[in-house]
């Protein structure tokens, strides 16, 4: 009898030492994962930070090429119509700039040598 109870104590003092040890590694790797989340926290944001230079600069470089693309766009009109001379002859809309909409040409912007000169005489009038 005394030896049954001497093996059960043992086995209950060996089973409180791995249960102690197994809270302690458990405990230890828990620390080691809030570890490795704050640093994924703190990569992570420096990814958004970086993301959102980024962005800034596309859009940057973006409202430069529209700018650029309107400046052709108008120097190849104005080119173009320079040599409409004739009432009949098509014209090429001109448009401008708008920083926030981009490149924009008038919805009523006359089609032919005539309808300007329609213009010009309806401003004059």
């Amino acid at each position: 009898m005394i030896l049954v109870k001497g093996h059960e104590y043992q086995q209950s003092l060996q089973d409180n030492g791995i249960k102690k040890e197994f809270v302690k590694q458990r405990e230890h790797m828990d620390g080691g994962f809030e570890s490795v989340d704050r640093r994924f926290d703190s990569v992570n944001k420096e990814f958004v930070k970086q993301r959102e230079y980024i962005d800034g600069r596309f859009k940057s470089v973006d409202r430069r090429f529209e700018s650029v693309e309107a400046r052709l766009d108008k120097i190849e009109a104005m080119m173009f119509n320079s040599k409409a001379q004739r009432g009949w002859q098509q014209i090429h809309p001109v448009g401008v700039y708008d920083h926030d909409h981009g490149f924009v040409v008038h919805d009523d912007f006359p089609m032919t040598v005539k309808d300007f000169w329609k213009l010009n005489r309806r401003s004059r009038g």
